[in-house]
């Protein structure tokens, strides 16, 4: 998995490419010791699940998969996969740029069934019922993709872009709800938001990182801060921090013998049982099991 995600600080990511084509197909893998991390990106994500038991959250959501099934991921959207029986599963990842879609000419038919999902106004579901239609539909559409990414044959970036114009389509005509949770859609300045809110975060989560401190660092309102950080990645600014510091915390714990004591200290937390309960929820371990189980690798 590290070989497809190049991580720029905790959650925010971005994905390796193999060429400029604002589509790639990456095949994925997921079992006890390997998993995609909590993360989110720029990037539409449809994860086509192709065999295996899964755990797949996406914003605040926890699904489980077993068989095939369809999920998406939208724009900014926090979501991970893990296997749910340690066992080895495997999924399509692809992932296309707004570009993809951005160039079509500005008709009514893109002006009402496209743009609205380009800029937040509408949000693919996170799940694709098995018994559905639709579903049925949307595997033709990506069994398509897939078959014309691998073989790479003259055009086949022509097809792939119907199919995604397809699947569009399909999910405007079948799916009974798209509407985002308000009327505030997402731009570039919201990205350079959320990138200026990491860059100061990652520079800062050792000391204590109020909503005011932050919002005035960014020079925006708190309320609509919060609004629209939760809109954007289905956490709030709080949480999203805390797994930083966690994950800050993990590194540490399995790279450095520095003290437990310590760590939760360096990591930005002042309460022993707060770090121990926030370690847990966010890696399903302990402090100590981890540092155990790194010097058992050593």
């Amino acid at each position: 998995m590290s070989k497809i995600i190049e991580e720029k600080g905790y959650l925010q990511t971005e994905y390796v490419r193999e060429s400029n084509f604002p589509l790639s197909l990456y095949d994925c893998g997921v079992n006890h010791s390997n998993s995609l991390r909590p993360h989110y990106h720029d990037n539409f994500e449809i994860i086509y699940i192709k065999e295996g038991k899964i755990n797949i959250r996406i914003g605040n959501e926890t699904y489980y998969s077993e068989g095939e099934n369809i999920f998406f991921s939208n724009m900014f959207q926090v979501h991970s996969v893990q296997s749910a029986d340690g066992l080895e599963s495997k999924f399509h990842a692809i992932l296309f740029d707004k570009q993809m879609l951005d160039t079509i000419n500005m008709n009514d038919y893109y002006m009402n069934y496209i743009k609205p999902f380009l800029v937040g106004e509408k949000r693919f579901p996170a799940m694709i019922s098995s018994n559905s239609d639709l579903y049925k539909r949307l595997t033709e559409s990506l069994n398509m993709i897939i078959n014309e990414y691998n073989a790479k044959e003259r055009a086949y970036e022509v097809f792939i872009k119907t199919e995604i114009e397809r699947i569009f389509a399909s999910m405007v005509r079948y799916c009974e709800s798209l509407d985002s949770s308000d009327g505030d859609g997402f731009s570039v300045v919201h990205k350079k938001i959320m990138d200026d809110m990491w860059e100061y975060v990652q520079s800062n989560y050792q000391k204590d990182i109020s909503l005011d401190e932050i919002s005035k660092v960014l020079n925006i309102n708190k309320h609509y801060f919060c609004r629209l950080i939760k809109k954007l990645t289905g956490k709030p600014f709080t949480q999203l921090l805390n797994m930083h510091r966690i994950h800050q915390a993990e590194k540490m714990l399995k790279e450095t013998d520095i003290p437990v004591s310590e760590i939760l200290e360096i990591s930005g937390f002042s309460n022993q049982s707060y770090f121990n309960r926030m370690y847990m929820k966010y890696t399903g371990n302990t402090p100590t099991g981890t540092r155990k189980g790194s010097i058992n690798l050593r």
